[in-house]
């Protein structure tokens, strides 16, 4: 006859609670993971952008002009904009026997979409909008009527003479996780 041997072992109670405890730890430690991901790309962005301003205004010492964005209608062409100002960044330029002037900046390939043509994109991989409606004595920034995805130019105060937009996290223009280089 054989003795009666007792398992000590889990109930299954007692592991259905501590999966619990683990899935509810994992969903909060991956929650803080996606935020942090998304601030990494807001910073990225803007980062971007104050590169991009101060090529630009290198640019300007320069040419005594900005880079310009290719728009001649009262709505500006995001696409058609941000590939002039890449290729206007990018080149390096010698007129009749001058000193070369640029490349203004060199792009990593992360924030460039990789077709053509090519554009300048944010870190959610959407083209940024560029406008150049810079005159003597007034600036501009692109103003977006909320969730439309259109923009137009309207009058403000932007200490950059050039305007540059993502769409952000939402990938839509005009709501308000846009980023902008004119405000902070």
């Amino acid at each position: 006859m054989r003795p009666n041997k007792r398992y000590e072992a889990f109930t299954l109670m007692e592991l259905v609670i501590v999966i619990a405890i683990i899935s509810a730890l994992a969903g909060m430690i991956l929650a803080g993971v996606f935020k942090a991901v998304e601030r990494s790309r807001s910073a990225g962005t803007v980062t971007l952008f104050k590169n991009i301003d101060l090529a630009c205004r290198t640019y300007f010492i320069d040419w005594g002009k900005y880079p310009p964005d290719g728009n001649t209608g009262s709505t500006p062409d995001a696409n058609g904009a941000n590939n002039v100002l890449y290729m206007a960044l990018i080149a390096e330029v010698a007129l009749s026997g001058a000193p070369a002037w640029g490349p203004y900046m060199e792009f990593d390939t992360r924030v460039l979409n990789g077709s053509e043509p090519e554009l300048i994109i944010d870190y959610w991989r959407i083209p940024i909008v560029y406008d150049n409606n810079w005159t003597e004595g007034t600036d501009y920034k692109l103003a977006a009527t909320p969730g439309d995805g259109e923009f137009d130019s309207a009058e403000t105060d932007n200490n950059s003479k050039v305007d540059l937009l993502s769409a952000g996290p939402d990938k839509i223009l005009g709501t308000a996780d846009d980023v902008n280089n004119w405000e902070d």
